[in-house]
């Protein structure tokens, strides 16, 4: 989504065609390099990891995606090892979407819990053959029925069919221990899904920084050449109402790495997470 600045910088470099095919950049420490971009190999797949971070106690599960059934099976059999764990941490961060993983989200779920509550365009033809005689006789109808179609017609002009969040009970709890998760501005979409349930019920503890707040469940237009278009269909809230798209989903404890945390490696992030895991 890009209506807002930081989605506009965050996403300006996925766009290679931006850059040229040979660039120069100075470094920290003054220096010049000079980078000859190649293709990026997608041949390595990226997979769902776990560790023990303190053996027996804080489980680490990191899972980069959720684009394909593999992620969310794989990351089921990690909650299973984990299931005695004190605390779990689920790392989320760089997680573009894929499929809404349901069944990973009753696994984590000890109480009752709920997703977006959506809305869809609606057109209604009365209302739009009403728009049309207004524009058609304007000048020539009473004020009186000129005022209602005018009305009408501009009210109708953009529906929408909204249907507020159901709670659901969960009935595959796996794990009951504290949970946090790790999330970053790239943490879109099916990734986003994953998350809102447990923001609404305060299930888990959110660490980090605010989400890319990108939804839409497209309807895809191929076209010949291999070219497709993609227009989202709905309209996402938080389960409350509030808004969502654009805006993402707010962290409990934001956390902003700094271009220093990144050029040391510390992940600042993960670091505040085992403070909260021991607690």
């Amino acid at each position: 989504n890009a209506s807002s600045e930081r989605s506009r910088r965050t996403k300006f470099t996925f766009y290679s065609f931006l850059f040229p095919q040979t660039l120069t950049v100075e470094t920290a420490d003054g220096k010049t390099v000079t980078i000859h971009r190649n293709e990026l190999n997608r041949s390595k797949r990226p997979e769902v990891e776990g560790r023990w971070l303190s053996a027996g106690k804080i489980a680490y599960i990191r899972i980069p995606s959720f684009a394909g059934p593999q992620f969310e099976a794989t990351a089921l059999e990690w909650v299973k090892k984990f299931r005695n764990a004190n605390a779990l941490i689920i790392d989320l961060r760089g997680n573009g979407g894929g499929n809404t993983p349901v069944k990973l989200i009753d696994a984590l779920q000890d109480r009752p819990y709920r997703f977006w509550s959506e809305s869809t365009p609606v057109t209604f033809g009365l209302f739009k053959a009403y728009a049309q005689i207004y524009q058609m006789f304007k000048h020539q109808l009473p004020e009186t029925r000129k005022a209602y179609l005018e009305n009408v017609s501009g009210i109708f002009s953009h529906s929408q069919l909204l249907w507020p969040s159901t709670w659901e009970e969960p009935d595959s709890t796996l794990y009951t221990g504290k949970l946090i998760f790790l999330v970053d501005r790239r943490c879109a979409s099916a990734c986003e899904d994953f998350v809102v349930p447990f923001k609404d019920n305060h299930r888990a503890v959110i660490i980090g920084e605010r989400t890319m707040g990108s939804s839409g469940q497209p309807f895809i237009q191929p076209f010949e050449g291999g070219i497709s278009v993609a227009i989202g269909t709905k309209r996402e809230y938080m389960p409350d109402g509030t808004p969502f798209e654009g805006v993402g989903i707010a962290p409990d404890i934001e956390v902003m790495p700094t271009v220093k945390d990144l050029r040391n490696g510390r992940d600042v992030v993960l670091k505040r997470a085992l403070s909260v895991a021991k607690q």
